[in-house]
């Protein structure tokens, strides 16, 4: 009976120091924001940039070899570069997307694959962006990723679209099955 008690205790113990930060965590989601009243009410937050961008054309590569890098900083992927030709008398928007199959091979610590999108050598909007990333063992499968950069005034004219990626710590990361579309006038 000692023994059942003893191990009945211990695991009560150990449920109460799992569920006790989440039972609080969750207490804290369900309180009203300052303002509004305790029911189902929503905020809505509004994007840091809007706009609108009018495309006519579409230009895209694709490419399914594995790839790996363990740069610190930027470089292109193999395979993202994209020439075009902005069309229209003024300057107009340009979207690029990203998506591709990433792994950020696990570790003792936190890996991050960062990608951005460049125009003529210029960063898009965002700037760039944590494509991929694992915490110790989180994952040990690729997934699929995906990301839209936006660049505003871009003049007509011919330009180039490169994507970039490194790994803030050297570790080696990889991507296989990518593929990059422009969206422009």
């Amino acid at each position: 009976m000692g023994r059942i008690e003893s191990m009945t205790t211990r695991t009560l113990c150990c449920a109460a120091l799992v569920f006790a930060p989440l039972v609080s965590f969750a207490a804290a989601a369900q309180q009203a924001p300052t303002g509004l009243a305790a029911s189902n009410q929503v905020r809505t937050l509004q994007p840091a940039v809007r706009g609108t961008c009018g495309t006519t054309q579409s230009e895209f590569g694709t490419a399914s070899s594995l790839i790996s890098t363990t740069s610190t900083t930027f470089v292109d992927i193999p395979g993202t570069l994209i020439d075009f030709t902005q069309g229209g008398a003024t300057p107009g928007c340009v979207i690029v997307m990203f998506t591709a199959v990433a792994y950020a091979q696990t570790g003792t610590e936190t890996w991050s694959m960062n990608v951005r999108a460049r125009l003529d050598r210029t960063n898009g909007t965002p700037r760039e962006v944590a494509f991929a990333g694992e915490l110790h063992a989180a994952s040990t499968w690729p997934r699929a990723h995906a990301m839209a950069f936006v660049f505003e005034n871009v003049a007509p004219g011919d330009h180039r679209i490169e994507v970039q990626w490194s790994e803030s710590a050297g570790h080696q990361i990889f991507l296989h099955d990518r593929t990059t579309v422009v969206q422009h006038q």
